[in-house]
């Protein structure tokens, strides 16, 4: 995670916007072989001391080894050495050999990051890659400062986190030759959707497509071309343009005209090239759908969560949430009923108390007063009293680490029409006092920019406000009236939310659904079924009509479950905890 506050991110839009000097745009490491795959931007920690890659001429390209040295570390902190040799650098010694005219692999810890560096520079190395050496907090990502030596450091390095490294280190295990080149992005950062995934009803346009375009030479460059081509459901296309110059040396922002996604449901491929660039090309996705709300792009990639530092560091309260952003729409397509997320860790957070394992959500509107401003500005505190429906999901420790958990709103909510909300939920852990933080569901490979007229995309609040976690993006979805949750077995029309409840909850022995009819139905369904949409009870009712039905659910385990009654007039799916 990069530590970025708002103010920072925020980008002011313009069609043609100058960011500086070339030295500020992102670095690239790029594996070449065995496997092909790039690491950029956020998901790369720079250094304050040696070269920038920026600066050098050429990109450098190498072989990859760890540097083992003959340090003894005391890593257990017992006051006796248990490391010999150890990848951290720290003690320069002969058999450091293997990585002259190598880009080095380092561990972090036990001295400062530029005596690693001026260590492997001094065994030959070309470059230095410093891996997180923790898997607590395993997407972190810093930047590092220099200490020791660090007026001495003459090669460039970086540093990845815990997992990227890992992608790296995977193939060195297995015998593999690696083979890397670090560079700086000349064409980088394709922005386009506020959001992944937006009901059709309120579809709006977009109007700030741009893409970050370095011109590296040392002249001017005039009259570039940067072009997006956007395929559209159905096999049309519409290309946007714009022609700018960009003076020597300078990394700009460059936009195209806006766009409104109206060729209907599906997906749209945006791609970006530019005259400055030839062959290189970006691309951005996004989805039209019918009932939802998103900000993941489908794909289940890993999760996030702070480390258990952080998270002390924030009082043990983990806040985050998505955009949803209203277009012009009918109040029909604007009910919201149903929100859904997952989390990757449950086994490890739960202690068996409801209190305790309770993950809170709520739908909080940003521009209650409706004069288009987006109010959250420094933090969740910001539009905390503007709650507009809620809902709980208490853990049970059994969730999967691959699917997602559909909670229907207490109460569905008509959205206002061209407005602003966020799904918001979030995790109090001074209960549990476990220091143990949940960690949620991601997408990779999803790119926002927090633009100061439309508002922080993914808001993370921990110790400090955040525009969310580097490369990764939450999944915490937003659902309108007439979604059907997987755990759903039919299609037919639904009953209104008030025609059914269900109570108490929690339950203990039983559970009791009111339900209400216009007439008398024959064989009438009740399913209830666990979180992730097993079956577990089923019961047939033959002549239901308004009341009160008892179901004993004694037998069932602890946790959270959904009961779905199916009527001739429409079904209902109603969640409830049992103790």
């Amino acid at each position: 995670m990069k530590k970025v506050y708002l103010n920072v991110a925020t980008l002011v839009f313009a069609l043609f916007l100058s960011q500086g000097l070339w030295a500020q745009a992102p670095i690239a490491i790029q594996v070449n072989s065995p496997n092909q795959f790039i690491i950029s931007g956020e998901n790369v920690g720079t250094a304050d001391f040696g070269p920038l890659i920026n600066d050098l001429p050429e990109p450098i390209t190498a072989d990859v080894a760890w540097a083992y040295d003959d340090g003894m570390y005391d890593t257990d902190s017992d006051g006796i050495p248990d490391a010999y040799p150890d990848s951290l650098c720290c003690s320069w010694g002969t058999v450091m050999d293997g990585v002259a005219g190598k880009i080095a692999l380092v561990r972090r810890g036990a001295c400062f990051f530029s005596q690693k560096v001026y260590n492997a520079q001094e065994a030959g190395a070309v470059a230095v890659i410093i891996c997180n050496h923790t898997d607590n907090g395993p997407d972190e990502t810093i930047n590092m400062a220099g200490a020791d030596s660090a007026n001495a450091v003459v090669i460039p390095s970086l540093f990845l986190s815990y997992n990227n490294c890992n992608t790296i280190d995977v193939s060195l295990q297995a015998g593999e030759n690696v083979n890397v080149t670090l560079k700086t992005e000349l064409f980088y950062n394709a922005y386009g959707p506020y959001t992944y995934f937006t009901p059709e009803a309120h579809v709006q346009s977009l109007e700030h497509i741009a893409v970050q375009v370095v011109n590296a030479d040392t002249i001017p460059a005039m009259g570039v071309d940067v072009t997006v081509v956007i395929d559209e459901p159905g096999g049309s296309s519409t290309t946007l343009t714009n022609t700018v110059d960009i003076a020597a040396e300078t990394d700009t922002l460059v936009g195209v005209p806006g766009y409104t996604p109206n060729a209907g449901q599906g997906e749209y491929t945006m791609t970006y090239t530019t005259s400055l660039h030839p062959g290189k090309e970006l691309t951005s996705k996004f989805e039209v759908t019918q009932y939802m709300w998103g900000t993941d792009n489908g794909s289940i990639t890993g999760d996030a969560g702070p480390s258990d530092q952080l998270f002390f560091d924030s009082d043990y309260l983990y806040e985050t949430g998505s955009m949803v952003l209203t277009g012009d729409a009918d109040p029909a397509a604007s009910v919201a009923t149903y929100m859904a997320f997952g989390i990757g860790n449950a086994a490890d957070v739960v202690v068996g108390d409801p209190e305790s394992d309770k993950i809170s959500f709520k739908l909080l509107h940003a521009d209650p007063d409706g004069d288009g401003v987006n109010n959250l500005d420094a933090g969740f505190n910001d539009i905390s009293g503007n709650i507009v429906s809620t809902a709980t999901y208490t853990m049970t420790g059994d969730e999967p680490t691959d699917e997602l958990i559909y909670l229907e709103l207490d109460f569905p909510v008509t959205l206002t029409p061209n407005s602003v909300y966020y799904n918001y939920f979030s995790y109090d852990g001074t209960l549990a006092g476990t220091s143990v933080s949940p960690r949620f569901l991601t997408s990779d490979g999803v790119n926002y920019a927090n633009w100061a007229d439309v508002g922080t995309v993914t808001p993370l609040d921990l110790d400090q406000f955040y525009t969310g976690w580097s490369g990764s993006v939450v999944f915490n979805r937003l659902h309108t009236e007439g979604f059907v949750p997987p755990n759903v077995i039919n299609t037919e029309e639904a009953l209104t939310k008030d025609q059914v409840s269900v109570f108490p909850s929690p339950a203990t022995s039983v559970i009791n659904m009111d339900i209400q009819l216009e007439g008398t139905t024959n064989n009438a369904f009740i399913r209830i079924a666990d979180a992730m949409g097993k079956t577990m009870m089923t019961e047939t009712i033959d002549g239901m009509t308004s009341g009160v039905y008892n179901f004993d659910v004694s037998a069932l385990a602890a946790g959270n479950y959904f009961l779905t009654v199916y009527t001739e007039e429409g079904w209902r799916t109603k969640h409830f905890v049992k103790k």
